[in-house]
């Protein structure tokens, strides 16, 4: 059903699970008519991890990627901010504000961190075991040096586990070179999607061509675009090679990954279920507006979860990790391997 009344029109291109901030130059989230002084734009993500071998351990990543509008225009930074996240049981975390961007977006295999925005301020908070728990509702607060608030609230989803034979020893498992293998999950109670990431060395120095060396050395990070709540599988890591066109890596490349790892690869490969704050930021976005347009600067904006003085996402998440290398066994002591391999 449609709003009776839509009191802002922004901008956004939503980097896939990255934040996705819109441009609020000049209109009025809050539908006074009057835009105020003082507007928070926030991308805000809280991710539990989860551990498959030990599920009492849990840890906490939670960042927020913060800019102003002030008066109608934008400000590319957003310093000296309160974000703070509560949950039900009244454990609550303080997230930092961290002197650089790439504090942000480390190499994390999965939400949020995939490749910065051009602009903002970066807010971060981890801490082990996570004070948050799945299944928990949590509350957000975020206060301007101004006074402005802006609020939003979840549920993070339940944990989950792999399943169908997908196991992990030490947290390693095998696939077979040039294999593709089928990953699959239980249900996580109050998710609305599943997604997949992963981080993959060593493929240098075949994935940059020409003469791009901006990346050398790096791994290339590959995500798997939404899968609904009753999706409980996915093919790796050919379902996961989603960024391939837009970070320029070779055709030749692409191909090879679509059949498996070549050997002597590794990957650090998550799978995660996220709310339906996350999801509905970011299920009308198309391929385009996801990785290749400026993530602040064009694209229709999702549906917000953040409110008052202030607008944006408040998204959280549930993941289990896996670390995946590529090769034959060897002996008893090798990891089991990482599901059965996909046919076809």
């Amino acid at each position: 059903m449609k709003r009776a009344t839509r009191p802002c029109v922004a901008k956004v291109a939503a980097a896939w699970l990255t934040l996705a901030a819109p441009a609020l130059a000049g209109c009025d989230p809050t539908g006074t008519g009057i835009p105020p002084e003082d507007i928070v734009v926030a991308g805000v993500w809280t991710v539990v991890t989860v551990d498959p071998a030990n599920p009492s351990y849990t840890e906490l990543l939670a960042t927020a990627w913060l800019h102003w509008t002030r008066a109608g225009r934008r400000s590319l930074e957003a310093p000296g901010a309160s974000v703070r996240i509560v949950g039900e049981s009244g454990r609550s975390v303080e997230l930092v504000e961290m002197p650089d961007q790439e504090s942000c977006f480390k190499t994390e295999p999965l939400p949020p961190h995939l490749h910065a925005p051009t602009y903002g301020t970066c807010y971060l908070a981890s801490a082990s075991p996570s004070p948050l728990a799945p299944g928990e509702r949590v509350s957000l607060t975020i206060r301007s040096p101004a006074g402005g608030v802006a609020e939003g609230a979840t549920r993070l989803p339940e944990s989950f586990w792999p399943t169908g034979g997908l196991a992990s020893r030490g947290g390693r498992c095998l696939t077979e070179p040039d294999k593709n293998h089928r990953f699959s999950w239980s249900v996580a109670e109050g998710a609305q999607a599943y997604v997949g990431g992963a981080a993959v060395d060593g493929l240098d120095p075949l994935i940059w061509p020409g003469d791009s060396k901006l990346y050398a050395g790096e791994p290339l990070h590959m995500t798997g675009l939404p899968f609904g709540r009753d999706s409980t599988e996915m093919v790796f890591p050919r379902e996961f090679g989603t960024l391939f066109t837009a970070t320029g890596v070779s055709a030749a490349v692409t191909d090879m990954l679509q059949t498996g790892l070549p050997e002597g690869a590794t990957a650090d490969v998550a799978v995660g279920a996220i709310d339906r704050n996350w999801f509905n930021w970011i299920r009308l976005a198309t391929f385009e507006t996801l990785f290749v347009n400026s993530i602040f600067d064009t694209g229709e904006i999702r549906i917000p979860s953040i409110f008052g003085a202030g607008t944006g996402v408040f998204g959280a998440g549930v993941r289990w990790k896996v670390a995946v290398e590529s090769r034959l066994p060897a002996g008893a002591d090798d990891p089991p391997p990482c599901g059965p391999v996909a046919e076809g």
